[in-house]
């Protein structure tokens, strides 16, 4: 436990994500929910327990993420609140929700969020990225996504081309801008598809080989990160302080095809076959997850991921110690 830190307030705190993070943390430290909907009413009901703090309210107001902040005396914000896709009518999005919707939750709740942060002294911000915020995947023009080097770590350029992947790269550089301004450490995790273990998947999903790629990369990784590894690298990015004021990691459990990258590549991204050769089977010692390499969490957080799909009857599936919808632990 960092005693910087010990109150931790969680935006979006009973979700999927934050449902984790709550298990992960709660042992440590002293937590308080922030949500619009509480455990209870969520899609997969929930409990924590009664020591925690729950708030309901907005991240769009200033107000309740103040208030928020004064109830739980944070320390530390884990900020996972966010519309989760792009909601503008476009190539890839069907009107089902106002236009603006994305933009005015992920800009201005985090807008909102971080006035908040800096006005009652909260020192640390530690948020859920995207790694659309490089702008893979729904890129709008139908244009090959660039891809300069291999494997692709943090210092890929953003080239956002939806509401939502421009809200996510947008957000980490307003964290780092209020964190250089206002002194306080701010990180953002470049998550990898997220998979719950309470949303099981059949394993060996088969990854049907198409031409979509024939004339350079537009596809999806195939790369995953359990939301359990997302809560122990939150853990480990709320124990210790980089020596840089604001860190981007990319963040990933493995990828779902057994084979290697390179392997890989040669049946289905045939445009950066060659190029996949320069990402080693073994990084490090470690085997390779996937395009996005994950290289600098590991060796600046000590990462590793604990909740791979291989030996499990399910994907990801349940692990020992994980909490069931029914408050039972697995064994």
């Amino acid at each position: 436990m960092n005693e910087k830190y010990k109150n931790v307030l969680i935006t979006g705190g009973c979700g999927r994500l934050g449902r984790q993070c709550y298990y992960e943390l709660h042992n440590e430290y002293n937590i308080t929910l922030l949500d619009r909907v509480a455990p209870d009413k969520q899609p997969f009901p929930w409990k924590p327990e009664r020591d925690c703090k729950f708030v309901m309210g907005e991240l769009t107001s200033l107000e309740d993420c103040m208030r928020a902040i004064l109830l739980s005396k944070a320390d530390c914000i884990l900020h996972l609140a966010a519309i989760t896709h792009a909601t503008e009518v476009g190539r890839f999005v069907y009107q089902r929700e106002p236009e603006d919707l994305c933009w005015d939750v992920n800009m201005n709740g985090t807008y909102y969020l971080l006035e908040a942060a800096r006005r009652l002294g909260v020192k640390k911000v530690i948020f859920a990225s995207s790694y659309y915020a490089t702008g893979i995947n729904h890129n709008t023009s139908g244009m090959p996504w660039e891809i300069p080097s291999l494997p692709v770590d943090e210092n890929q350029p953003c080239q956002p081309q939806d509401s939502y992947s421009l809200s996510k790269c947008l957000n980490e550089k307003m964290l780092e801008c209020y964190g250089n301004a206002y002194g306080y450490r701010t990180v953002s995790f470049r998550l990898l598809g997220i998979s719950n273990p309470y949303v099981p998947k059949p394993v060996n999903v088969d990854v049907p080989v198409t031409d979509q790629n024939k004339d350079g990369f537009h596809d999806d990784t195939y790369q995953y990160v359990d939301s359990r590894d997302i809560a122990y690298a939150m853990h480990l990015a709320l124990d210790k302080d980089c020596e840089r004021q604001h860190e981007v990691f990319n963040l990933a459990t493995a990828k779902r095809y057994p084979e290697s990258t390179a392997e890989f590549a040669a049946k289905h991204w045939p445009t950066i076959a060659e190029a996949c050769k320069n990402v080693p089977e073994y990084q490090g010692g470690k085997e390779d997850v996937g395009l996005f390499t994950i290289t600098k969490v590991r060796k600046l957080l000590g990462y590793e991921p604990k909740c791979r799909w291989e030996g499990s009857e399910y994907y990801p599936g349940y692990a020992p110690g994980d909490h069931r919808d029914d408050g039972s632990i697995v064994e």
